[in-house]
Formats: C-alpha cells, structure tokens, sequence
C-alpha cells in the first residue's frame, strides 16, 4: 500500500517502521506514525512541530473545537466503508 519516497518500491513492515527491499528504513514515532519525508528532503534540521506545538494542538482538540468536523468525517466514511485508511499530513491522526 505504500511506496518507498526513495526509491518507489513497496514498503512492508519491519519491526517498529517499515522498509523497502533497498534497505531504506523508516522507523514509527512513539506516537504512532511513520514520517517517510527523507531526511535530504526535509529544510531545517528540526522539521516538524516541536514538543510545544504538539501539546497546544493536543489540547486543542481534546477541547472539542473540531469534533463537529470529526463527526461528520466519520460519518462520511462509516457510508463508504474503506478497508483501509491513509491519514497523510495530518497531525497526529485525530480525524482517523
């Protein structure tokens, strides 16, 4: 279901990531997700929300602000019934 931004082949899992048959490697977060931006690809050398961001965003949402749109995504896809799920540059997979 994924590709290796590399090099295209497929991923398939591997420990705590993924993996391609070239060997390139991306490990999961602690929080769950698998970051496949390439380090020759990412701008600074801390790309990505610091430990802060994260928290403020975290409590946002736990706040509720968004729910109305969460509910209404899970509506929409609870009527189409995917097998699989693809949460692509989403935060930390709130909606999903």
């Amino acid at each position: 279901m994924l590709a290796c931004p590399i090099c295209a082949a497929p991923l398939a899992a591997l420990d705590n990531g993924v993996t391609c048959p070239a060997g390139h490697r991306f490990d999961r977060a602690r929080q769950g997700y698998l970051n496949l931006l390439p380090v020759q690809h990412k701008n600074s050398r801390d790309p990505g929300d610091n430990q802060a961001m994260v928290e403020a965003r975290r409590d946002f949402l736990n706040a509720g602000h968004y729910a109305p749109v969460a509910k209404r995504l899970a509506e929409l896809a609870a009527e189409r019934a995917p097998q699989r799920w693809l949460d692509i540059g989403c935060g930390e997979g709130y909606y999903t």
